[in-house]
This record gives C-alpha cells, sequence and structure tokens, in this order.
C-alpha cells in the first residue's frame, strides 16, 4: 500500500497526470459525483488520501490520490466534454474588405476567395479592411506582379491612417525582368517613420503565392515571409509604440517610378500595363503573446539577403537609432 511518508518523493504533476489518464478508464462505471461526496469530510482532515477501497485497490497501488488529483479529473472531463473550436476561417474579400480606390481596377473572384488589384496608365488601384485592431495576428497570400515591374509598387500594411499615424509596412518594389523584387519593410510610430529596411527575397514573389505575415502584440512587432521572420520591432524603454491606435489592414498597387526602382532611374513600361497583383487567405487572429521567433533563421536572413537597413546608415543617422540598440 503507498505510503503518505513518501509524499517528498512525489512529482505532483506526473501524479496529476497520471491520474487524469488512468482513473477516467479505471473507475468508468462509477458515480464520480457520489464519490466525490463520499470523501469530502477525508479530504478535510486528510490533505493526501493514499488508500482507495472500492473493489479496485490496485488504483491505490499505483496512486497517491491527493485533492489535486481529484480537481484534475473533474477537469478533465469538463475539457473532454467541451467541442473544440472551429479553426480560423479566410476572410471573404466580398464582405470583409472594402475598395478605397480605382473601383474598376478591382475584381473579386472565386466566390470572394480571390482579390486582384490592377495598375494602367491612368490608375491604381485599393483595398482595405472594414475592422480595425488593436494588436493582432495579420496573414495574406500574394502573387506579385510577374514580368517587367519595373516602377511599380504593391503595399500590404497596417495603419491607423491618423496625422499622427502608426503603420507596418511591407512594401514590393518592382524591378526589370530577370531581377529581383526589392521587399521594403517600413515602421512608423506617431507619425515618424523612417525605419526602411530593404531585402532580396530568396523565390521567385510571382510564380505563387507566398504568405506575408505580421504579428503585433503589446510587446513586440515581427515581419514574416512564409514562417521565416525578417524583421523584429521591439518595444523600446522610453520610446514610443505602436499600442495607441487601432490599424486596419490595408493594400494598393500604384505607380512608384519616382523612386521604386533604381532610386527613380527606371521607370515604368505602360506597354505592360495591366500590372496585376493577387490576393487571397487573408486572415485576422488574435496575437495576445509574442510568437515564438527563430533568432538563428531571423541572423541569416539578415546576413544573406539585407541590402539596406536604417539601423546601419550613418549618413542618415549619426548616431545609432535607440530602436535599433
Amino acid at each position: 500500500m503507498s505510503s503518505c511518508s513518501k509524499r517528498s518523493e512525489l512529482n505532483p504533476h506526473l501524479t496529476i497526470v497520471k491520474t487524469s489518464l488512468e482513473i477516467p478508464r479505471l473507475v468508468s462505471n462509477l458515480d464520480i459525483p457520489r464519490l466525490l461526496g463520499t470523501i469530502v469530510g477525508a479530504i478535510t482532515l486528510m490533505p493526501f488520501l493514499c488508500s482507495f477501497s472500492l473493489s479496485v485497490t490496485s488504483i491505490a497501488e499505483d496512486v497517491c490520490w491527493n485533492l489535486d488529483a481529484i480537481l484534475a479529473l473533474q477537469v478533465v472531463e469538463v475539457v473532454r466534454a467541451q467541442p473544440k473550436p472551429p479553426p480560423p476561417q479566410p476572410s471573404n474579400f466580398s464582405t470583409d474588405v472594402e475598395v478605397t480606390w480605382g473601383a474598376d481596377r478591382v475584381q473579386i473572384l472565386d466566390g470572394g476567395q480571390q482579390l486582384q488589384l490592377s495598375l494602367d496608365c491612368y490608375s491604381g488601384s485599393g483595398f482595405k479592411s472594414k475592422k480595425e485592431y488593436l494588436f493582432a495576428n495579420v496573414d495574406m497570400q500574394i502573387r506579385l506582379v510577374p514580368g517587367d515591374s519595373a516602377g511599380t509598387v504593391t503595399a500590404y500594411y497596417l495603419s491607423s491612417q491618423t496625422p499622427y499615424h502608426d503603420e507596418l509596412d511591407f512594401e514590393f518594389l518592382g524591378n526589370e525582368s530577370g531581377q529581383p523584387y526589392t521587399l521594403q519593410t517600413n515602421v512608423f510610430v506617431n507619425g515618424v517613420g523612417g525605419r526602411e529596411q530593404r531585402m532580396y527575397l530568396w523565390f521567385d514573389p510571382t510564380a505563387d503565392f507566398h504568405t506575408y505575415q505580421i504579428f503585433w502584440t503589446p510587446k513586440l512587432a515581427v515581419f514574416f515571409v512564409d514562417g521565416t521572420p525578417i524583421r523584429v520591432f521591439n518595444k523600446t524603454s522610453g520610446q514610443p509604440y505602436l499600442d495607441q491606435q487601432a490599424m486596419g489592414v490595408y493594400s494598393s498597387i500604384w505607380n512608384g517610378g519616382d523612386w521604386a526602382t533604381k532610386g527613380g532611374s527606371v521607370n515604368i513600361n505602360w506597354a505592360n500595363a495591366p500590372f496585376n497583383a493577387s490576393y487571397r487567405n487573408f486572415q485576422v487572429k488574435p496575437a495576445p503573446i509574442p510568437p515564438p521567433i527563430d533568432y538563428d533563421k531571423l541572423s541569416s536572413v539578415k546576413s544573406s539577403f539585407i541590402t539596406y537597413d536604417y539601423c546601419s546608415d550613418r549618413a542618415r543617422y549619426p548616431y545609432v537609432p535607440v530602436d535599433c540598440l
């Protein structure tokens, strides 16, 4: 028979887990509420019930029963009875976003599961989420403009759209055929930006859809590409952070020929218009805690693909910006 004198040798967590797994199977035919009622007095007098006799004495030999184990049994049964929440579903572009400009250049396809933005020599186009969020996990699958996309900018970002706005940006800067796209990220806090980082991608973003994600929490914002972290912006003591303004999700395609490609030296070739960017699987989920970040992958991205980082630009910032430290 088990002995309470060995209490110090027991791992209460293992006891609870073992009890939770074994007891429902062994005493499935017992009236658990009546059982609990019967031993309430004993629990009051003895914090550990180390023997148990209801013709199932093998239980007592295996497990030193205690109040935690009994409560764990109840919790397990309640949890088992709860239906699993359905997995998050992608937003529907027909009902969950609205066109911000260039309505005749926005197509909603496949029953609202896909959306296409177009740019021609007369106008670009854009859309935004109908809801705004204060902290969120936002991801979108995008297939960028193929071929000669020089001078085009496809932007996907969170923004508060206020005079002193907060913003978290993905900006895809087109390039000549055969040259890689440039991805620029930027962060605005209280209307102040100037935090650009630019990089090449390790794949062709025009050949298929890829997932671009912003995980925004009260402590940090993380940019991901296909699950790989490419940038982390931390809340810094004494510095403003993006925690006061709700932001909507925006995307647009527009003419950035005066700066986007090689500093504006390569303009858009309108003979290739219209320029189309496609979207699907837009999801917004809660972001209560920071996500797991693979800092080895982040370091690899920075060393292999970054082409410009404001943190290293001493001509522009003689002193390292505080949010880079």
